[in-house]
C-alpha cells in the first residue's frame, strides 16, 4: 500500500491515504540530528574535487572541539542551515 501524502513533524511522521493516518511511527528517543544526517540523499556530490577538499576543511576546522565549541554549538549551526534550506525551499514552519 502507498500513502497519499505524509506529515513529518518534530514528534514524527504520519503516512496518509485519503486522509486518515494509516501508520505513524514517534521519534522519541531518537537523536534527531541522527535522523537529519540518515535521511540526507547520499547521491550528492560536489562541483569539482578541490570544492569537495575545501568544504571538508571549513567543516573539520569549525567541527573540532577546539576552543571549547560544544557540540550544541555544531547543532545550533545545523538547525540554522537547514533552517535556512527550508526557508528558499518554502517549508519553513
Amino acid at each position: 500500500m502507498y500513502a497519499d501524502f505524509m506529515v513529518i513533524d518534530e514528534g514524527g511522521i504520519d503516512l496518509k491515504v485519503d486522509g486518515e493516518t494509516i501508520i505513524g511511527a514517534s521519534f522519541d528517543g531518537l537523536c534527531p540530528f541522527q535522523l537529519a544526517y540518515e535521511v540526507l540523499p547520499e547521491s550528492f556530490v560536489f562541483d569539482s574535487s578541490q570544492a569537495a577538499e575545501d568544504f571538508e576543511k571549513l567543516v573539520e576546522l569549525s567541527s573540532k572541539n577546539i576552543e571549547g565549541i560544544p557540540d550544541t554549538d555544531l547543532e545550533l549551526a545545523a538547525r540554522a542551515f537547514l533552517t535556512a534550506l527550508a526557508r528558499r525551499k518554502g517549508y519553513e514552519k
